[in-house]
């Protein structure tokens, strides 16, 4: 039984940090300041290096935001980032 509660763990982590990268990408289609698409970059980064199925949510927001944006340097600037 611990064995497989250990298991579970991680998990809450991963449920955090891709609440707030949801959260920061619904900010960052209404304020498009800088220093938003920096915070859900390094969120972004974060929770797929928690776990990697988080990357099909930010590759979702991600194609949104490059959709959304007119002027679509920034947003690739932060897919460089995320990416990098």
């Amino acid at each position: 039984m611990i064995w497989h509660s250990q298991d579970a763990r991680p998990y809450a982590l991963v449920i955090l940090l891709g609440g707030a990268s949801f959260a920061l990408f619904v900010h960052l289609r209404n304020d498009r300041r800088a220093w938003v698409a920096g915070a859900w970059a390094l969120v972004s980064v974060l929770a797929i290096a928690a776990h990697y199925v988080v990357g099909f949510l930010v590759a979702a927001e991600t194609i949104w935001l490059l959709l959304a944006v007119r002027h679509g340097r920034a947003a690739i600037a932060v897919l460089a980032a995320i990416v990098a």
